[in-house]
């Protein structure tokens, strides 16, 4: 087996949502993006016998092993690491390692071969698809990402209010039309137009949470 070899082979990641449920408005871009995006994956991460980040911690782990091992012979003159054979063998096993796993990394010449130039060029090829919305909207987030914090930052709030002794009654949301109120789900089910309502809630909420904690 190839030292590159992944010892558990890695299944490419699935997304959890479909384009249509994505908050995006390009879809087109979108479906080109994931499709280019486990392209991407599979050459970092999940190719069984070629991942990029499979080779870069080969590198890494025989960087440290050769290491140890100077550090013992440096430390203990009589240690059969002087042995010039074992010497040799430790050194040229080392160098021939790195510089294999520098050239199959660096190998700019073989198209169908995966490497970091290869990797690089084609994430410049699709620039263009590297938009907020793909980025941030890909699997099924929000686009307006400040609205989505409120909804976390006020379910959390609540939480912790929860902590201390405010009544559910005062938790409960001012926008009748969320019915889990101790979930994050349901929080989630707020859209930009129950703003107006968030903050007025979150008001309310903190008055209550202002009153138990001086009791406490």
């Amino acid at each position: 087996m190839s030292q590159y070899t992944l010892s558990t082979p890695v299944m490419p990641e699935e997304y959890n949502y479909t384009t249509a449920q994505c908050d995006v408005h390009n879809r087109d871009a979108l479906v080109a993006f994931r499709e280019r995006r486990q392209v991407w994956l599979t050459w970092l991460e999940t190719d069984e016998h070629h991942a990029i980040w499979q080779v870069l911690w080969s590198m890494v782990s025989h960087d440290v092993t050769y290491r140890i091992f100077v550090e013992l012979a440096n430390h203990n003159p009589d240690s059969a690491i002087h042995n010039p054979l074992l010497g040799e063998a430790l050194v040229n096993g080392y160098f021939a390692t790195q510089v294999l796993a520098i050239r199959r990394l660096m190998d700019n010449e073989n198209k169908d071969r995966i490497s970091l130039p290869r990797l690089i060029n084609d994430l410049r090829k699709n620039f263009r698809l590297f938009t907020r919305e793909n980025l941030v909207g890909f699997d099924g987030l929000p686009y307006d990402y400040e609205a989505a914090q409120q909804r976390v930052m006020l379910h959390d709030s609540l939480k912790a209010a929860g902590r201390f002794g405010v009544s559910e009654q005062a938790q409960t949301p001012l926008n009748p039309r969320i019915s889990h109120t101790n979930t994050l789900t349901g929080w989630l089910e707020y859209t930009p137009k129950d703003a107006a309502a968030m903050t007025a809630s979150q008001r309310q909420l903190l008055t209550h949470w202002a009153a138990g904690s001086k009791r406490t």
